[in-house]
């Protein structure tokens, strides 16, 4: 990428179709072999979009791409069929940033374009490096299928509209450092539709959107550090959250909650959500909820700090 506004694509065989117009790049690949994508270079208006039905990497090594119009960086599968994506390793590599614009004018009919860094497979973090994302239209890390945090990159989430890191399948940390910022009503910092599980590294995340109004749910709903629909597991790592918003909530999960060792902050200081009867708790589970071991400390202002509509059992 190139501040003058004109892009270059180096190393094309004639498994690609390559559209470049200015900084904005669209690559379909129909070949066979995994392919690694090095990103480099700075763009205020451009992007990388992505056809393909192969695994691949893509390695942002000191990329700054900012996507007044849609996603920085969006990996769709093959064109014949965008919602059939590979899995795609995220290497962080030297200083990256990478943000969208407040209008997704750029996503064509029938493709799905969630967030600043999207995914339809899986995204797998790697690296040494550090990532920033600022997300003003959307979500900030999005994954139609699974998102996992591995090695030790440093990622932060800066996100005004939309989740901070949403994993449909799962959200999986592993090590690395996570910091996420969101400020959006009923937001969650990390969500999935499936679960959310902690097995190292250290995470941060800090929510001061209020409840409000689900015109798709028609029901109230607010906002969590961590929400899972299936189950929440903490094995190891430390992990601080901090709720300012009405009904807010630090971890909630549909199914239950193991806390099974590492370190676990909440605090939430914002009040009950009257109007829609959404309660501000610290852990709250559908399910039963489980420790066995670690740390774990919760204050909570307005109602329960740690509550479970199961069984909590206690037992390290």
């Amino acid at each position: 990428y190139s501040a003058n506004g004109n892009a270059t694509v180096s190393e094309v065989s004639s498994d690609f179709s390559v559209s470049v117009s200015g900084n904005d790049v669209t690559i379909e690949y129909t070949g066979d072999e995994y392919v690694m994508y090095n990103l480099s270079g700075s763009t205020t208006d451009g992007f990388f979009k992505l056809y393909s039905g192969k695994r691949q990497g893509i390695t942002l090594n000191d990329a700054s791409i900012t996507n007044p119009n849609g996603a920085a960086v969006n990996v769709q599968g093959p064109k014949s069929s965008p919602s059939k994506g590979k899995r795609t390793f995220v290497v962080v590599v030297g200083t990256n940033v990478l943000s969208d614009g407040t209008s997704y004018t750029d996503t064509p009919n029938g493709e799905d374009e969630k967030a600043v860094l999207f995914g339809e497979g899986q995204l797998v973090f790697s690296g040494t490096g550090s990532l920033t994302i600022n997300a003003s239209g959307k979500a900030g890390i999005v994954s139609d299928d699974y998102v996992r945090f591995m090695s030790s990159p440093v990622v932060k989430v800066v996100s005004s509209a939309g989740h901070g890191v949403r994993g449909k399948d799962f959200v999986m940390v592993s090590d690395g450092n996570l910091d996420i910022e969101v400020s959006a009503n009923r937001k969650k910092g990390i969500c999935s539709d499936g679960y959310v599980v902690v097995g190292g590294g250290s995470i941060v995340i800090k929510v001061t959107g209020s409840a409000a109004y689900d015109d798709e749910d028609r029901e109230y709903a607010g906002t969590a550090g961590i929400k899972a629909d299936l189950y929440f597991k903490m094995n190891a790592g430390s992990l601080a959250i901090t709720n300012s918003g009405q009904g807010g909530k630090g971890i909630s999960a549909d199914g239950a909650g193991y806390f099974n060792g590492g370190t676990v902050t909440v605090t939430t200081t914002g009040s009950n959500y009257t109007s829609g009867s959404v309660s501000a708790k610290g852990i709250k589970v559908d399910g039963d909820l489980k420790f066995t071991g670690g740390n774990v400390l919760v204050n909570c202002s307005a109602d329960e700090a740690i509550e479970s509509k199961g069984c909590i059992t206690i037992s390290g």
